[in-house]
């Protein structure tokens, strides 16, 4: 089944309660390296707890301009650990693939799959 959604009735999502006009890339992992927080609730919820146990990591889309010379990608944390670069973006693309989904099946009579949906990730 296809859909056609009009320019006029998409509607601009804000991830992480911030202004919708440009969303911080920055994603808050505990120490096992799970997700907790994306975008700006991710910085506040950081520094509400003065950076105890957390992993911030901002800017991070910058190292895939890095040479890395056959290693693996990192990205680093605020806190200076370190975690996959694919790993970052990853649950950061999740994120925001998640919460897409529930701003398009809002008020949704028959729910739309992801699988419906070709994605395009500007940055």
């Amino acid at each position: 089944m296809n859909f056609y959604y009009p320019l006029d009735d998409i509607d601009v999502c804000t991830p992480g309660g911030q202004d919708a006009g440009k969303t911080n890339t920055s994603l808050l992992l505990d120490p096992g390296g799970n997700f907790l927080a994306f975008g700006s609730e991710a910085r506040k919820d950081y520094y509400m707890h003065e950076g105890t146990g957390g992993m911030l990591f901002e800017k991070f889309k910058m190292r895939l301009h890095d040479t890395h010379n056959g290693a693996e990608p990192y990205a680093q944390a605020l806190n200076g650990q370190r975690q996959p670069l694919l790993k970052v973006i990853t649950l950061s693309l999740k994120y925001v693939k998640e919460e897409a989904m529930v701003k398009i099946n809002r008020g949704q009579v028959d729910p739309v799959s992801a699988l419906e949906i070709k994605w395009m990730v500007t940055g």
